[in-house]
């Protein structure tokens, strides 16, 4: 079924939109400017492959979840403790991944030789895949992958995000205090 995003996608892309178009007003003062934002078409814009696919080549895209429609495996997948995002987008990433994750006899299936063979039997090749990422955290497997050089990452709750120590370090989050007005306003 449908996957509704998990914020209002639209209102974020019209607004960030508004604000692009702004700064690039301010940058060019020589004439005066209309500016006008579509929220459809700021979330069209936000699709990528889905609308360069159909207008490229006619191809409609399909509902997919969290798989990716270029590439198997790359996408989101359970481990012991949460969910760990692995993109095995080129031929050498997907060596590395069997390797990394001791299974290299993946590379000899039929169903897993060729990219398009694993986006074919993606459904099979994600059972396996967190079979074995299920033997263990998600921490285990990133630091495993990253020595491999397989592109990956913890998925995080807003909460764990908001705890990154980059975050901290860049004062991201800054509390204020601010007075309630007593007149209503």
């Amino acid at each position: 079924p449908a996957t509704r995003a998990g914020f209002p996608i639209s209102d974020t892309g019209g607004g960030l939109t508004a604000a692009m178009a702004i700064s690039a007003a301010l940058n060019d003062r020589t004439r005066p400017h209309f500016i006008d934002v579509s929220m459809l078409e700021s979330t069209l814009s936000t699709l990528g492959w889905a609308v360069s696919n159909w207008l490229q080549g006619g191809v409609a895209a399909q509902r997919l979840g969290n798989e990716n429609m270029t590439s198997a495996p790359s996408g989101a997948f359970s481990a012991a403790d949460g969910l760990i995002n692995i993109a095995a987008n080129q031929e050498v990433h997907w060596q590395r991944l069997c390797h990394a994750l001791d299974q290299v006899q993946w590379l000899q299936d039929p169903r897993f030789i060729s990219r398009e063979l694993r986006k074919a039997n993606r459904v099979e090749l994600t059972q396996l895949l967190e079979d074995v990422l299920r033997q263990q955290p998600r921490q285990h497997w990133i630091d495993r992958l990253a020595q491999a050089d397989v592109p990956c990452g913890p998925v995080l709750s807003v909460q764990e995000s908001l705890d990154l120590e980059q975050l901290k370090q860049r004062d991201f989050i800054d509390e204020r205090f601010v007075p309630i007005a007593t007149n209503g306003f």
